[in-house]
Order: C-alpha cells, then structure tokens, then sequence
C-alpha cells in the first residue's frame, strides 16, 4: 500500500468494520471512507484483510482520479470549444464594430450576417 494510505478496523457490538484513510496534500487533510464489514462473522459479502487492501486500493485510486479530474475543471467537448470560440470571435468583433452590433458577423467585415 501507499505511504499516504492507512486501512483501519474497528471493531463493534455485531462484528468489525474495515474503513480506509489517504492523506491528500492538496487540502492537508485525511479523507476516510468505510469500505466493508469484516469476516468476524462469516456471512455473506464480508471482506477479509486482502480483500479490504484491494477495495482500499480501488477506493482511494478512484477518489484521486476524481479529484484531479476535478481539478483540470469540465471536459473540453467539441461543443465547449465552439461556444468558447464563438464567445471570444464575437467580443473581439465587438470591440472592434462597436457595442451595437450583432453576434454575427462576416468574416474580416463590421457587416452581419444576412
């Protein structure tokens, strides 16, 4: 496991608990999750000690995934970028016609569209 990465149990009144703890250096924080019941009472959907390091594993890797995809902020679609471009094409063309002109223009020209 990670340096960073931490499984924990505890135990309770009906059986033990398996929970895992990350540190994450952006915030200066721990971040904890439950993952499972423990195997102390055998029964279905239990997870034992190499199954709770797998699902801490999986647990934390798919929380750092989601953090630096967050991070990175929305994902660029051709649809993004076209009303990104837009925007910014008709604010130039703004400045350089006037306040009052439309949002569509000719290219290289202060006409709109027609």
């Amino acid at each position: 496991m990670d340096t960073d990465i931490h499984l924990g149990y505890r135990k309770g009144r009906q059986g033990g608990l398996w929970f895992v703890r990350w540190y994450t250096h952006q915030n200066r924080c721990y971040q904890r999750l439950d993952l499972g019941v423990a195997d102390d009472v055998v029964t279905e959907g239990t997870l034992d000690y190499a199954e709770a390091v797998r699902a801490a594993k999986r647990a934390v890797t798919k929380a750092r995934l989601r953090r630096a995809a967050d991070a990175s902020g929305p994902v660029l679609t051709v649809r993004l970028a076209l009303e990104t471009y837009l925007a910014a094409r008709n604010a130039r063309q703004s400045r350089l016609c006037g306040a009052g002109a439309g949002p569509l223009f000719l290219a290289g020209s202060c006409q709109p569209a027609r």
